[in-house]
């Protein structure tokens, strides 16, 4: 079972590989040390749309736990 990378942790890995930061419109996927990130395509005047189903379905998965907590 993975860990829950904290956002240190996230961050240490991010500048790892050259990349200081992550625009609005992009979601970062962590799978351990190993990371995708997304460019999310956005459709006015509606909500964010996620660029593909992984992402659609991470951000589903993140709705649902914040909606738990």
């Amino acid at each position: 079972m993975s860990r829950q990378l904290s956002r240190a942790d996230q961050d240490e890995i991010l500048a790892r590989h050259g990349i200081t930061s992550v625009e609005s419109d992009e979601l970062v996927i962590f799978d351990g040390e190993d990371f995708t990130i997304y460019k999310l395509i956005v459709k006015a005047p509606g909500p964010v749309i996620p660029a593909n189903r992984k992402a659609r379905r991470a951000a589903h998965a993140a709705k649902r736990k914040a909606q738990s907590a």
